[in-house]
């Protein structure tokens, strides 16, 4: 193995790493998709009463 020096020139590694990226901000994401699954639980515990019932 041969001694090269990093990518960008830096003799640093923490300098040849690439930035990452911020992530996409959405708020309220986490809230919406709670709403959503108790909706869905909600139908579904309905559908299961109605159903026992028969």
């Amino acid at each position: 193995m041969t001694d090269r020096p990093p990518a960008s020139g830096s003799p640093d590694p923490g300098d040849t790493e690439p930035v990452p990226e911020e992530e996409p901000q959405a708020p309220g994401t986490l809230f919406l998709v709670m709403i959503i699954l108790m909706i869905i639980i909600a139908v579904w515990v309905i559908m299961y009463l109605r159903l026992l019932e028969r």
